[in-house]
């Protein structure tokens, strides 16, 4: 690392211009992704490339949280699979404090906790601490101002691909590409998801709760700083991709389809 950053890291610490209203430990972690993004723009000379590099970096520095956790969610899908036909068998026939019992008992005699559908939103969770740093560190590095990547005449503004003639509530004036890109990366994969402990219903309800949440995440990163989107997509394709060649390399189903927890 050049004498520059550490000069420049050295006074974010000492007048806390950036990364102040963080916790102590998010404000060092958004340093150091910091670092690095300076490390591959130096690299590379780019820093629309080195956000799609600190994008992988970032994927292959979660991976064991993202095989954790893709390993606790196997487990509640094969868990609901089983429990399912049990519980619709209930529900149809009992009402009230029957049901409650009988939905319990269903658990008891399958050994499943209650509350084991908890388990694969942890997994997620421990990874959002990584991804929140790369949000607010992309938000406030002023080495962004200004770049170029591609047709985006601005990293820290939304890439406005092209103006339209009438402005829409809430999205503005302008056509933004990279929103439409990474929900096509979502949709994709969601049509490639495929889990074989999931019962074909269950199957169908996860890759619907797949569509909404892309249809979720589009409508709140549309007016999102170009440089935030980009690295939220090449997240989704790297982890896409990473899916993709274990699920050959094993020869198993597929992973859970590539939206960032």
């Amino acid at each position: 690392m050049r004498v520059e950053t550490f000069l420049f890291l050295g006074a974010a610490v000492a007048e806390e211009p950036l990364f102040g209203g963080l916790w102590f430990w998010m404000r060092w972690l958004c340093l150091g992704l910091m670092a690095l993004l300076h490390g591959l723009i130096r690299i590379v000379g780019s820093p629309g490339l080195a956000i799609v590099l600190l994008a992988g970096c970032v994927r292959l520095i979660m991976l064991p949280f993202t095989l954790l956790a893709e390993r606790w969610q196997r487990d509640v899908n094969a868990q609901e699979s089983r429990l399912q036909p049990r519980l619709a068998a209930i529900k149809a026939s009992f009402r009230g404090e029957e049901q409650t019992r009988r939905i319990l008992a269903a658990h008891r005699e399958l050994g499943i906790h209650p509350l084991y559908r908890f388990k694969s939103a942890f997994g997620f969770l421990i990874q959002i601490p990584v991804l929140l740093g790369a949000y607010y560190m992309l938000k406030e590095d002023p080495a962004l101002a200004g770049a170029r990547f591609l047709w985006i005449s601005d990293l820290t503004q939304p890439d406005r691909l092209m103006s339209l003639p009438f402005q829409v509530p809430y999205f503005g004036g302008y056509l933004n590409l990279l929103p439409f890109l990474m929900t096509a990366v979502t949709v994709i994969a969601s049509l490639r998801f495929d889990d074989g402990s999931l019962s074909p219903d269950l199957l169908r309800r996860q890759r619907r709760a797949l569509y909404w949440m892309a249809a979720v995440f589009f409508v709140l990163f549309y007016r999102f700083p170009a440089g935030m989107v980009l690295f939220w997509t090449m997240n989704n394709v790297f982890y896409a991709v990473m899916s993709h060649l274990r699920k050959h390399r094993r020869g198993g189903p597929g992973d859970c389809a590539a939206i960032a927890p």
